[in-house]
């Protein structure tokens, strides 16, 4: 599903999982009209600093809540287990690394505890959808932009000109982004619900015997995983069911 010209919203978008080139041709920022700038995506990230590399998946999920924008991000590990949470509304945002909690009035504090250095999420959220934010004021240039005092730059696009690369630069380091894939905002109707089906990695496993029915009796030690395909239920108005994959 496509994200509307006039809603932006984005699924899970990919971040690449080894370091791109630093230098490479640019291309013209596209023209994307915002109404409610809601999404979901998915993706890989690598953080490049002078004293470490850094590269993990991450989802990131903004709405447009009845308290305002809301931002929720994952940072995944390469086999899809949750190395920490971000979540960011206007007045508070909670960090969850290893199961413990950190409170406080703004994102920015506690990614400075999960990354080491500030990264303006509410900024980064605009950004991601080729805007700036229209709350501080912003340098355009024809392929990038500078605001906080990041240059962002977007270096290629999907077909329907969502963003698929992009290059932050910050004074200490660079971020590079490869987006895998956008959501359309229109999942979160209430008429359509979305749900996980994850798989599960079994720790041990052993046949002990056999049913009546010809079925096997099985001992097993299983977790599930961050991993996961989408059930997607929506309400029809005939009165069928129909089941599309």
């Amino acid at each position: 599903m496509k994200p509307s010209a006039a809603i932006v919203l984005l699924n899970k978008a990919a971040l690449c999982a080894v370091m791109l080139p630093i230098a490479g041709c640019a291309v013209p920022l596209p023209t994307i009209e915002v109404v409610a700038p809601q999404f979901k995506l998915s993706g890989k990230a690598v953080i490049r600093r002078p004293e470490k590399t850094e590269r993990f998946n991450l989802i990131w999920e903004r709405e447009n809540l009845a308290n305002g924008l809301t931002d929720t991000i994952w940072v995944k590990d390469r086999l899809g287990g949750t190395k920490a949470r971000l979540e960011s509304s206007p007045n508070e945002a909670h960090l969850t690394v290893a199961k413990k909690t950190w409170r406080s009035d703004s994102a920015e504090t506690l990614s400075r505890r999960a990354l080491g250095f500030s990264l303006p999420v509410r900024a980064i959220g605009f950004w991601l959808t080729g805007n700036a934010n229209p709350a501080y004021p912003v340098h355009r240039e024809t392929d990038f932009i500078t605001q906080l005092g990041w240059e962002v730059r977007y270096e290629s696009y999907f077909d329907d000109g969502m963003p698929k690369r992009i290059k932050l630069s910050f004074k200490t380091g660079q971020a590079l982004l490869v987006i895998q894939k956008w959501q359309s905002a229109g999942l979160n109707s209430p008429d359509i619900l979305v749900l996980p089906a994850p798989a599960k990695l079994n720790l041990r496993l052993a046949i002990t015997g056999r049913r009546h029915d010809g079925m096997h009796m099985l001992d097993t030690d299983m977790t599930l995983i961050d991993l996961c395909d989408e059930i997607v239920i929506k309400r029809r108005d005939d009165g069928q069911i129909r089941r599309f994959c």
